[in-house]
């Protein structure tokens, strides 16, 4: 990523472009979202949802890697805030929200803060911990479904219910 600036690095580092555009890295947002899709169908599934445009939503580096060619996404930040949005989840919801301040913070001016403060990470926290417990009730749930024995399918309704 040449030509950008860190400017923060909290939940997601987020750069500024010598054309002062807000950016971030699109493998990062991946990984910070934690979704199951590899990357590559994962972010071209988003920016297809977001209506993105190459060149004007977003832009792509190739990088050599020995045998293979990587396309790296830098995204810009009104773009990353609606795909995060998209996962519909605790996790994007947070990213949304910390990108949604990172760009209030810099549009009123205010000085850069490299380090995340303790309570970014205690939400990140709630958040992955929140998606963990509703992943634990839908395997539940899908137990429960394929259980023949009547007390049982109840005993994992009712496990289902209490993990959330």
């Amino acid at each position: 990523m040449e030509n950008l600036m860190l400017i923060e690095n909290g939940l997601i580092k987020v750069y500024k472009t010598d054309k002062g555009e807000y950016v971030v890295d699109g493998r990062e947002l991946w990984k910070g979202l934690e979704s199951k899709q590899d990357f590559s169908t994962w972010v071209k599934k988003r920016l297809s949802d977001c209506d993105a445009v190459e060149n004007e939503d977003y832009s792509t580096l190739h990088k050599k890697m020995e045998r293979q060619i990587l396309i790296e996404y830098i995204i810009k930040l009104d773009t990353a805030k609606e795909m995060a949005m998209l996962e519909h989840n605790e996790i994007g919801k947070q990213y949304r929200r910390y990108m949604i301040n990172v760009e209030k913070k810099y549009q009123k001016g205010e000085t850069a803060k490299k380090v995340e403060s303790d309570a970014a990470k205690e939400e990140l926290a709630k958040a992955k911990l929140k998606n963990a417990n509703a992943r634990i009730a839908n395997i539940c749930l899908k137990i429960a479904e394929q259980v023949p024995v009547q007390e049982y399918k109840q005993i994992m309704y009712s496990k289902a219910t209490e993990v959330l």
